[in-house]
């Protein structure tokens, strides 16, 4: 087994133990033994606290031959209106995934950590969707709204 393999295995194996359901795919079948390791989904759920509170999303993880010391590429498979996250395509832009990344750092870590704060804190200075960023800059309320609005009709309810 190839030593990103042996690592991803790892993280998947660790995000079980804390709870986490891992997917196949996009569809919602459970990831066993047999799946591809390159790609899979979790669920993440917002802070109780924030803009994006109650709300679940579908996070498709997809992971390159150098991981751990490349970052896996993660992106929002339910569209989410987010200062740093590109609705069409779903791509994240955080610097942990990109220039900051460590091997030190786990899917479990990632899930349970950094995109929790992700979520918490929308950086409308280095946007991906410069009109969730304006309108979180110009009118807070607003943005907030909006913001619950998407949710309702877009996050992930279950199958």
């Amino acid at each position: 087994m190839a030593q990103w393999m042996k690592r991803i295995a790892r993280d998947i194996k660790e995000l079980k133990e804390s709870g986490h359901v891992v997917y196949k795919d996009e569809n919602m079948k459970e990831f066993d033994d047999d799946c591809d390791y390159k790609t899979f989904v979790v669920l993440l759920t917002s802070p109780p606290e924030g803009y994006y509170k109650g709300f679940t999303w579908r996070l498709r993880f997809e992971i390159q031959d150098k991981y751990p010391f490349k970052s896996p590429s993660v992106g929002f498979v339910d569209k989410i209106y987010h200062p740093n996250v590109d609705e069409a395509s779903g791509t994240i832009c955080l610097d942990v995934l990109n220039k900051n990344w460590s091997p030190a750092c786990t899917v479990r870590h990632l899930v349970e950590q950094i995109l929790p704060l992700f979520l918490s804190s929308p950086n409308p200075n280095d946007p991906l969707n410069p009109e969730a960023a304006q309108v979180l800059k110009s009118n807070v309320n607003a943005f907030e709204k909006k913001v619950q609005e998407h949710c309702k009709k877009h996050a992930y309810k279950g199958n």
